[in-house]
């Protein structure tokens, strides 16, 4: 069984960016925390920021110390469907699967307009057009 504690705090609005607190499965483990609202919509995108702290390294003879430092890592993407379930996806030919009813219309969407999971314009661009067909 599992207990987890979720925030009270739903929402954050920091300048011009809105951050929603979720939760993803990841393998085994349930990892939560804010992930910034690119596209709301019946499928939104959602995208996760990750830093790695790197521990302080001492001195030694000849060398400085290097103090600790944080170092962004690459941002991972997620889409959150119309029952609120938030699923990674790692490329972008991976999303038409999560829509039966729209595959061929968004694999031809992909195709034609060179979507790119690495582009975030691209995903916005998608998922803007994901959210305009029918559902």
């Amino acid at each position: 069984m599992e207990l987890l504690a979720y925030p009270l705090v739903e929402r954050v609005f920091l300048e011009s960016r809105i951050f929603v607190f979720g939760s993803h499965r990841d393998g085994r483990n349930v990892s939560t925390g804010f992930y910034q609202l690119l596209v709301e919509g019946n499928s939104s995108l959602l995208q996760k920021y990750q830093t790695k702290l790197f521990d302080p390294v001492p001195s030694k003879p000849m060398q400085d110390a290097k103090p600790a430092r944080f170092v962004p890592q690459p941002s991972s993407f997620f889409i959150e469907t119309p029952e609120g379930e938030l699923l990674l996806f790692n490329i972008v030919k991976e999303l038409p699967g999560y829509f039966p009813r729209q595959r061929k219309t968004l694999l031809n969407y992909i195709k034609s307009e060179k979507i790119s999971s690495r582009n975030t314009d691209d995903l916005l661009r998608f998922f803007n057009f994901l959210n305009s067909l029918e559902p």
